[in-house]
């Protein structure tokens, strides 16, 4: 397994819990505690900034040190 799949599989893993807090969040916006689902929604904003940090590190870090 090459660095390139090992990554996308972390992505991978990591845009499903994503997509389930997304859903999550956005079920507790529509029928929960709006203060609870404000909490969330910070949360899931600081969670999509990490993933395109991440993703965007490791694409310019791969073409800057020269990785296959």
């Amino acid at each position: 397994m090459t660095r390139d799949q090992l990554f996308l599989r972390f992505i991978y893993s990591i845009l499903v819990i994503l997509a389930v807090y997304g859903a999550t969040m956005g079920a507790v916006l529509l029928w929960g505690d709006f203060s609870l689902g404000k909490s969330m929604l910070a949360g899931f904003s600081s969670m999509f900034a990490g993933i395109l940090g991440l993703g965007s590190g490791y694409l310019l870090g791969r073409n800057g040190n020269g990785g296959h």
